[in-house]
């Protein structure tokens, strides 16, 4: 969760040069695998249907509050995740319909330091120009 607040951090120093979005995919930790202890916080099951993905987009939304990132939800046919490997989480930067940056698959290949350095990159770029 640590690095959700990170990411927002990027979120509000980055504004004057990029757009953000996160896009929430199927539940990476389903409450309902029992996989987890009932005590674990975010108790979101295995969504069935488009209204309880949006439902845990929502709690998302609500307990993180990343300024001016919308979250969007991906369809139940996972196109977003499919398209972009994405689950359980992952990081790109998009610069004129070009991949700039492809961070690897989460938790261990998230690495909001690297778009934080990338983004300081190119605003310093900007600036000289």
């Amino acid at each position: 969760m640590n690095n959700i607040k990170k990411f927002g951090a990027v979120c509000g120093e980055f504004q004057d040069v990029a757009d953000f979005i996160t896009i929430y995919i199927a539940e990476a930790h389903p409450f309902d695998s029992g996989d987890l202890a009932d005590e674990y916080k975010h108790k979101y099951n295995t969504h069935i249907q488009m209204e309880d993905r949006i439902k845990a987009a929502e709690g998302l939304s609500e307990e993180f509050q990343v300024g001016n990132c919308p979250i969007l939800v991906d369809f139940m046919e996972d196109q977003a995740n499919n398209n972009y490997g994405a689950l359980p989480e992952r990081l790109y930067i998009i610069l004129d319909g070009k991949f700039e940056y492809i961070g690897g698959p989460g938790p261990s290949g998230y690495k909001v330091n690297e778009v934080d350095d990338w983004l300081n990159n190119f605003r310093n770029q900007k600036l000289k120009q």
